[in-house]
């Protein structure tokens, strides 16, 4: 990646020096769109705008759908970034329970959209964080026509998307939308790199507004940034390098996996997600992940208690657990550490 940033920065130099009012490169677009393709998504290259990031993208199309004020239903557990996205922006929030193996409760889902009037929502199906949790094909179904049926966006983050474990990655939400309801936003910071800032999001119907949004609020993304992308797509084997990385999160994931189970006491629960690298523990009903992580700060170490991941101070004995870095001497001691701190809650 640092090879196609300086390869960018040469082949465009005039970027350095110049706003980008559009919706980003035509290459990198064309890109996105092919990798779409192979997941089961005819899009157009004009119905993505590419942004800086994931988050640019959800919080553009939120802002561009739905005013603040209104109501934005999220899962529960959901991502704490979209809880303090929302609270910042003066959002009221509906939670509606998921699990680690289905995703969202569907009938628990249509009871709330016909109780509550809800301006959008915001969603992750695919390796859903924290519970890792994806939804099948039949199930994204029955949510796009639920929501379709209402007239009620949907912003689906699909950042771990591409990081199923089998050799199909599964479709977004957005392969059943029948009336451009579904706005799909992701990055490359799970796939490629963290500090490229490269996002985008997918729609027609609201594309224009959320331009507009875009200009007013940032301007411009990073236009070398979004050039270096394009140039690895092209030119690079990406399907092979997502191939090797999915296998190392997996392998990650199952070693995090045995050793908690090895390592923590009994009535220790474990999602065993299918992709993406996040693991969501839940602890004997004695154990306070909040009280934890206190402890475990003051030792360099460092959890997600189940807490953040709610409006309502629920998943007190729960915790999410990244396997996105490898195994290490000074992660197997903390982990160790970790272990025994919830023993001595007995």
């Amino acid at each position: 990646m640092r090879r196609k940033v300086a390869q960018a920065a040469r082949q465009h130099s005039s970027c350095i020096d110049e706003y980008d009012f559009s919706q980003g490169p035509l290459e990198l677009r064309r890109e996105i769109a092919k990798l779409y393709f192979r997941r089961g998504l005819n899009v157009s290259p004009d119905d993505i705008i590419i942004t800086n990031g994931c988050l640019e993208a959800i919080m553009l199309t939120l802002k561009s759908v739905a005013p603040p004020g209104c109501t934005v239903l999220v899962e529960t557990p959901t991502y704490f970034c979209f809880l303090e996205l929302l609270r910042f922006h003066g959002y009221d929030v509906c939670e509606v329970p998921a699990s680690t193996e289905t995703g969202i409760d569907l009938a628990c889902l249509e009871q709330t959209l016909d109780s509550c009037d809800i301006g959008a929502a915001i969603l992750m199906p695919c390796f859903q964080n924290p519970t890792g949790a994806c939804i099948p094909d039949a199930g994204k179904k029955i949510l796009a026509d639920l929501f379709a049926h209402r007239q009620i966006p949907v912003i689906e983050d699909d950042i771990y998307g591409e990081l199923a474990f089998d050799e199909t990655n599964p479709s977004p939400l957005k392969a059943f939308d029948k009336k451009d309801l579904v706005i799909t936003c992701s990055s490359f910071s799970k796939t490629l790199s963290t500090g490229l800032r490269v996002g985008w999001l997918i729609n027609g119907r609201f594309r224009e507004k959320i331009l507009d949004s875009k200009a007013i609020q940032f301007i411009s993304s990073p236009l070398i940034n979004a050039y270096a992308a394009a140039n690895y797509l092209v030119e690079e084997n990406y399907e092979r390098h997502i191939f090797r990385l999915k296998r190392a999160f997996e392998y990650q994931l199952v070693t995090l996996f045995e050793k908690i189970l090895a390592f923590f006491p009994d009535g220790t629960k474990i999602s065993n997600p299918a992709g993406g690298f996040i693991l969501w523990v839940q602890l004997p009903d004695y154990v306070d992940s909040t009280e934890l992580f206190r402890g475990l700060i003051e030792k360099g170490i460092n959890i997600a208690p189940g807490s953040m991941f709610c409006s309502q101070g629920s998943f007190r004995n729960f915790m999410r657990m990244n396997c996105g870095f490898g195994d290490s001497p000074e992660s197997d001691q903390a982990l160790a550490t970790l272990a025994e701190m919830i023993r001595e809650k007995r």
